[in-house]
């Protein structure tokens, strides 16, 4: 739909006219229903319970244990790392160090900088988009390379098979990444 808008910074490169370079997010209809439909078996009940689960709890586990050990922790900062687990799992990206690839997809959303307008705007549209790139090059490229190897159960290797370019898959990783981090992170501290 022209009528739909992309909010933020608008870093995100969104093809509106050809649904099948689109990012989920911004598609309606017919088309958004058939893509959804693709991608709902990573979020089926029994995907929840036979994959996702083992990670959420490892994860819960090591974090519990890292606020022990510390005697205090920021609970934003542990929702945002236990989100980034099942981010990381969900859509294929490496779960190597789930603290740095959280801030970096954190910080490819700039809206509070954005919105005091001004010079602020450039400086959220420069460090959303360096934010971006890092996070591109340090996660998402590596996990491409893996899934164009081997095809895993996940996200970027349904990407692939759909014969996604680098491009596509990171604006869907992003988006993913940020709806994921803010519902999930949003829920845990609620």
């Amino acid at each position: 739909s022209d009528a739909m808008v992309q909010g933020g910074v608008e870093m995100a490169p969104t093809e509106k006219k050809d649904p099948t370079k689109a990012s989920i997010f911004f598609l309606n209809g017919e088309e958004h229903r058939h893509r959804r439909a693709a991608i709902a078996r990573f979020f089926t009940p029994k995907a929840i319970a036979t994959r996702h689960m083992k990670v959420m709890q490892e994860n819960s586990d090591a974090l519990v244990a890292e606020f022990r050990k510390n005697g205090q922790a920021l609970l934003d900062d542990l929702s945002l790392r236990m989100a980034a687990s099942v981010i990381a799992e969900v859509v294929g990206l490496p779960n190597h160090n789930l603290k740095a690839m959280s801030r970096r997809i954190e910080g490819i959303s700039q809206t509070t900088k954005a919105a005091r307008g001004g010079l602020w705007k450039l400086l959220a549209t420069v460090l959303a988009q360096a934010h971006v790139l890092a996070f591109f090059l340090i996660d998402v490229r590596p996990a491409i390379a893996a899934r164009r190897t081997k095809r895993q159960e996940d996200v970027i290797s349904r990407l692939l098979d759909e014969g996604r370019s680098n491009l596509e898959v990171l604006v869907e990783c992003s988006t993913f990444g940020m709806a994921g981090m803010t519902t999930t992170r949003e829920f845990i501290v609620v």
